[in-house]
C-alpha cells in the first residue's frame, strides 16, 4: 500500500512543517481514541496546555488514522464480495427495514380459554416476525404484548412488577406469566389434554376450520411428526367423512397433515352438494302429485253443467238450501240437473214497507217515509216539548181556567202593558175623529 500524503478536512492536501513535524513524534505512540480524548480535555498527558502546533501535529496524527480506518474498511468489503456475491449485505450499509403492521391480535381477558391464549400468542409471534428490526429486545416485545390486554389484565401484570421488577425484560417469563390469567390456569396441561381429547368434527363444521381448531390445541402438547398429525386429523373427522373416504377407493391415505385436510376438504363439499340437490324420481314424484292435487281441487270447484258464477257463503250456508257442503251444486243424487236457485223467479218483497211486488228502491211511501225520518237530537227534543206541554195542560185544569196561567208575575205584567197600549191607541183615534 502506498504512502499518500495527509489532507484537511476541506480535501486538501495537508504538509506538516518542520516545527510540527517535531511534534509529531510526540503524538506517533497515541491511538485514535487517546488523541480524541486530548483534543476534548485541551491538555497533553503532561498537563501542560495544547500549542496550535500541537493540534496541527494531532489533527495530521487523526488525518492519517481516518485515511487508514476508510481503507480497510472498504478491503473488507472487497473480501465479502468476492466470497458472497454482490447481492449480499455489505458491513456498514443498513439493510431495508421491513415492517408489516398486523394488527389483528384480539386482546386477552380474565374470561379467555386456552385456546383464545394459544391463539393471542400465536398472533404476537406474527406481529414479531413482520418487523423483526423493531422487536428485536425482550422489554419491546411486552410492551406491546401488555396493549393487547385488557385493563383487569394490565392492572395484574403491573401489581407483579413492583414486586419483581428484574421480570418486566423477560419476553419468556411474561408468557408463562400470562397462563395463570387463563380459565382452569391450575390444570393447564390437564385440560389442554382434555380438549384434545374431546375435540371432534362437527356436522356443520368444514375440515379447515377444524384443522385450525385442532391446530391451536396441538401448540400446547409435544411435537409430533406430521404423518402422526395426519392420522390423528383423521380419526377425529365426521363419521359421514370418514365412511366416504373408506369406499373412496383409494390406496393409500396423505402421510401429510397438509394433504389430509385437502382431501378431507374435497369429501366434505362433495357431500354437500349431493345434500343439497334432491334425487331426479323423487322431484318428479312430487311435481306429479303436486299436479294431481291441484286438478282435483279445480274439478271440484266447479258445477257439472259448467262455470256458474260464485255462490256467496250466506246463500250456501242457509238453513234448509239444497247446498251442501260435500255435495256438488244444482245435481241430484240420480244425476240429473236441477235448477239452480238464482234461475228461479222469487217473489220480491220490500224492507222498508213490507209489501210485496216491489223492492226498497222502488217503495211508493219512499217520500212519506223520509219525512217521517227525523233527526235523533231533533226527536229527542220535540219529546221533552211535548212532555212539558202535556204537564202544564195538568196544571191548568186543576187550578182553573186561562186566568190560572196568569198566575205568573211576568206573564201579568206583560198583559197589563198590552192593555194600556190599546187603550192609548183607542183614546188617540177618538181624539182624530173629534
Amino acid at each position: 500500500m502506498s504512502q499518500q500524503s495527509p489532507t484537511n478536512s476541506e480535501g486538501r492536501e495537508f504538509t506538516p512543517s518542520s516545527s510540527i513535524a517535531a511534534q509529531q513524534s510526540r503524538f506517533d505512540t497515541f491511538s485514535l481514541q487517546e488523541l480524541l480524548q486530548i483534543v476534548d480535555e485541551g491538555m497533553d498527558s503532561d498537563g501542560a496546555p495544547l500549542t496550535n502546533n500541537d493540534l496541527n501535529a494531532i489533527q495530521a496524527r487523526i488525518v492519517c488514522w481516518r485515511r487508514l480506518h476508510n481503507e480497510v474498511q472498504g478491503a473488507k468489503n472487497d473480501l465479502k464480495r468476492r466470497d458472497r456475491g454482490n447481492d449480499d449485505v455489505i458491513e456498514g450499509i443498513p439493510d431495508k427495514r421491513i415492517d408489516i403492521k398486523y394488527d389483528e391480535v384480539e386482546s386477552l381477558t380474565l374470561k379467555s380459554s386456552f385456546r383464545a391464549w394459544t391463539d393471542w400468542k400465536a398472533d404476537l409471534e406474527r406481529v414479531w416476525a413482520g418487523a423483526t428490526w423493531k422487536y428485536q429486545r425482550d422489554n419491546l416485545k411486552i410492551i406491546k404484548a401488555v396493549s393487547k390486554m385488557d385493563k383487569a389484565c394490565r392492572a395484574r401484570w403491573n401489581a407483579y412488577v413492583r414486586i419483581n421488577p428484574d421480570k418486566d425484560s423477560d419476553y419468556a417469563h411474561f408468557l408463562g406469566w400470562t397462563r395463570t390469567l387463563v380459565r382452569n390456569n391450575v390444570s393447564f396441561e390437564t385440560t389442554v389434554y382434555e380438549e384434545y381429547e374431546k375435540a371432534t368434527q362437527r356436522n356443520n363444521q368444514s375440515p379447515v376450520d377444524f384443522d385450525a381448531y385442532l391446530s391451536s390445541i396441538e401448540r400446547e402438547l409435544p411435537e409430533v411428526p406430521d404423518s402422526v398429525q395426519a392420522n390423528r386429523f383423521y380419526a377425529k373427522l365426521n363419521e359421514d367423512v370418514v365412511k366416504q373416504i373408506k369406499i373412496s377407493g383409494l390406496q393409500t391415505l396423505p402421510n401429510t397433515r397438509t394433504g389430509m385436510v385437502a382431501l378431507a376438504q374435497r369429501v366434505w363439499e362433495g357431500l354437500r352438494t349431493k345434500r343439497r340437490i334432491p334425487a331426479p324420481e323423487t322431484k318428479n314424484a312430487d311435481t306429479s302429485a303436486l299436479l294431481r292435487q291441484s286438478q282435483q281441487s279445480h274439478q271440484r270447484n266447479k258445477f257439472h253443467n259448467g262455470y256458474q258464477g260464485r255462490q256467496s257463503f250466506r246463500d250456501v250456508n242457509k238453513p234448509g238450501s239444497n247446498n251442501d257442503s260435500g255435495n256438488h251444486r244444482g245435481i241430484e243424487s240420480n244425476g240429473h240437473k236441477e235448477k239452480s236457485p238464482k234461475t228461479e223467479k222469487r217473489e220480491l218483497t220490500c224492507y222498508s214497507c213490507g209489501g210485496a211486488g216491489h223492492i226498497q228502491r222502488n217503495c211508493p211511501r219512499k217520500d212519506e217515509q223520509a219525512k217521517s225520518k227525523l233527526k235523533p237530537r231533533i226527536q229527542q227534543q220535540r219529546v221533552v216539548q211535548s212532555n212539558q206541554a202535556s204537564s202544564d195542560d195538568e196544571s191548568g185544569n186543576e187550578q182553573g181556567s186561562p186566568s190560572a196561567r196568569r198566575t205568573n208575575p211576568l206573564c201579568e205584567s206583560v198583559h197589563i202593558c198590552r192593555l194600556r197600549a190599546l187603550y192609548t191607541a183607542n183614546a188617540a183615534l177618538s181624539v182624530r175623529y173629534k
